[in-house]
């Protein structure tokens, strides 16, 4: 499972968005560019907000700041940590000089390690480097954007295509000087929808004169220092009780889709095969989703399980699993079963007892009705 969570775009607009594609797959163009890349990477101590989208009105806040640590060795890691919206928390190291600005480590609550993904340089087109073979052009200069933070002038577009012809996703994002990305927005059969804006910034003038953060935790990685965040700990999966809900499989599709379409405009619930069963129907999603009805399409069992490692990415969909079985939970509610305080644990959702079970072969997210 490769699939980044945004856009499945129009071939033709990707076609026309790249300017050149050759053998289905997107060109680079070397070509140097006079923009002084480094300008466009946040100061340390700036303290950002940003608004991310629903597209039925319930949004996302996020906050991040810039910081500088200081290891032992004197080694110097500048880094944005971030808390809020989809990820719940996550620390993003880069290295950054006048050429270019790189990501090299991440750290979230299923990741800790190095990395080398190329965010912004100096070309009109780059690879990122990243696990989904993105490619970035820079698209346009000199833009006045306006958010809700204010208008910013003198910004950047830098349009990413992820994916071959025909199977590609397209992200569009917009950089000011020395504040950042100030938006994001998304494209699908050349409509634009906006994804996140900056609500407003400020300066910490405490970590811009010291020049350094003091946060609890220790420091790892490339020099990071990792602040106390929630974590993933392993659960029990509910006993089969051959139980039938009063959800229905078209409800639950429903209310799961709006959460995905809301985030990340992606039916996670859509086409799935079917296969008959003496008591019903069991119907086959991709990303490894299973949900077994009864022969009135109630809910009997809710499944998830692949052989890899949780990431970010199937966290989020656990996280709409859940909220689909009962319409009164809220995100943070479902955080804090993906998160729990203690391990082995099973909790209640609606009519569904609900466990998530992880180890070094992989996961499995289960709901049954009690």
């Amino acid at each position: 499972m490769n699939r980044k969570l945004i856009l499945i775009i129009n071939v033709l607009f990707l076609g026309l968005l790249i300017g050149c594609v050759q053998n289905g797959e997107p060109t680079i163009n070397n070509s140097s560019t006079n923009i002084a890349v480094s300008s466009y990477f946040p100061p340390v101590g700036l303290e950002r907000t940003y608004i991310q989208y629903g597209t039925t009105g319930e949004n996302i806040l996020s906050n991040d700041t810039v910081k500088s640590e200081v290891d032992s060795s004197g080694k110097e890691s500048l880094y944005i940590h971030e808390k809020g919206g989809l990820a719940v928390e996550r620390v993003t190291e880069y290295k950054v000089n006048d050429h270019s600005i790189r990501v090299v480590y991440r750290i979230n609550a299923f990741m800790n390690k190095e990395v080398d993904e190329l965010e912004l340089t100096n070309r009109k087109s780059w690879n990122v480097g990243d696990s989904d073979n993105s490619i970035r052009y820079l698209t346009n200069e000199n833009l006045k954007i306006t958010v809700p933070a204010g208008t910013f002038q003198d910004c950047i577009e830098i349009t990413q295509v992820t994916g071959t012809e025909g199977n590609g996703n397209t992200s569009i994002y917009y950089y000011a000087p020395t504040v950042g990305l100030v938006k994001t927005v998304w494209k699908l059969d050349g409509e634009k929808f906006t994804a996140m804006e900056l609500q407003s910034f400020s300066k910490d003038t405490e970590q811009d004169s010291e020049g350094k953060s003091q946060e609890e935790g220790s420091v790892i990685g490339g020099g990071i220092e990792e602040s106390p965040s929630p974590k993933f700990q392993s659960g029990s999966l509910p006993h089969d009780t051959n139980l039938i809900s009063t959800l229905n499989i078209n409800d639950y599709m429903n209310r799961v889709n709006q959460y995905s379409i809301e985030q990340v405009e992606y039916y996670l619930l859509h086409r799935p095969t079917f296969e008959e069963t003496n008591n019903g129907t069991t119907l086959y999603f991709s990303d490894d989703i299973t949900i077994r009805c009864d022969t009135s399409g109630n809910i009997m069992e809710v499944m998830m399980q692949q052989d890899t490692s949780l990431t970010e990415e199937t966290f989020l969909y656990i996280k709409w699993l859940i909220l689909g079985l009962d319409s009164k939970m809220s995100i943070e509610e479902a955080n804090e079963i993906i998160f729990p305080k203690e391990s082995n644990q099973v909790f209640k959702v609606g009519e569904f007892n609900v466990g998530i079970m992880a180890d070094s072969n992989g996961f499995t997210f289960k709901a049954i009705p009690y």
